[in-house]
């Protein structure tokens, strides 16, 4: 309780009377005393649960005003579980025709955030997502990055029980860490993991300097791709993997949020038509 009063900026004393008015009102106990302590009874559970909600929806009350009281300006805010790269093409093309716009862009190391932190959730993953606010756009082939004059970039195709003896550069994240294994597990093979980097571009790098190989999806690092490495499709397995594009789905979606949304699809199916699902 005093914890409790002094974040609400109360006196103590005042906190036990709104407690009392209110399970007064409610005609049953909220809490359960333990000597000094006190805590949430079933009763309190159950209120706390509808109170969750009512402030989430003055909150998202609060987001429609301001939005259709604003001059369009309002954020989206964007969470990214791929190369931030993909991002480089498709946001200026945007602002070309919405300037006003301004963007809270983060990237995260999960292919499904709680939707509802963001407006927009771009995601990558080994199989396409499901739900009413998410639509997969593309997908992509996984391809292996190999250095200038590696002697396997010879080859139209790379099998992968040929990369035994390879040094990997692995991205973390939870998806390619997972395409990785697999593809070696399949080829009989445990990877040997040299090193391992949190940006894309960084293992790219690594790969121009000869230190190892990658792998490297075709589209989301599409920027990266440059003529001083090789890029070979995995003989036989093929890997690929999906780009989905999700948004929140229990508050208040902004204007300029369902116009980026719409964007972002139109565009990347427009540009990559032949890995288009539709």
């Amino acid at each position: 309780m005093s914890k409790a009063s002094g974040e609400l900026y109360v006196t103590q004393p005042t906190l036990s009377q709104s407690i009392k008015r209110l399970e007064s009102e409610l005609g049953c106990p909220l809490f359960d005393r333990c000597g000094k302590s006190i805590v949430l009874n079933k009763q309190g559970k159950a209120v706390l649960h509808y109170a969750d909600q009512v402030f989430g929806l003055l909150e998202e009350m609060e987001r429609e005003l301001a939005d259709l009281a604003a001059d369009g300006s309002a954020a989206v805010s964007v969470s990214i579980n791929t190369s931030t790269k993909l991002l480089s093409t498709i946001l200026p093309t945007f602002r070309k025709t919405n300037p006003h716009v301004c963007f809270y862009v983060e990237q995260n190391d999960f292919s499904h955030p709680d939707q509802d932190d963001y407006d927009i959730c771009i995601n990558c993953a080994q199989e396409p997502p499901a739900g009413e606010n998410t639509k997969t756009i593309l997908r992509e082939r996984v391809l292996l990055a190999l250095p200038l004059g590696h002697p396997l970039a010879q080859l139209e195709e790379v099998p992968m029980s040929a990369l035994e003896r390879e040094h990997f550069i692995q991205v973390a994240g939870k998806d390619l860490t997972l395409q990785l294994r697999r593809c070696c597990e399949t080829a009989g093979f445990e990877p040997v993991v040299a090193f391992n980097c949190d940006r894309p571009a960084v293992a790219v790098d690594f790969v121009k300097m000869g230190l190892g190989v990658t792998l490297f999806p075709e589209i989301s690092w599409a920027s990266l791709a440059e003529h001083s490495m090789i890029l070979r499709p995995i003989q036989d397995l093929s890997p690929t993997r999906y780009i989905s594009l999700s948004w929140r789905k229990n508050t208040y979606l902004s204007a300029n949020a369902r116009a980026f949304r719409d964007f972002f699809i139109g565009y990347m199916q427009a540009v990559y038509p032949e890995y288009s699902l539709g």
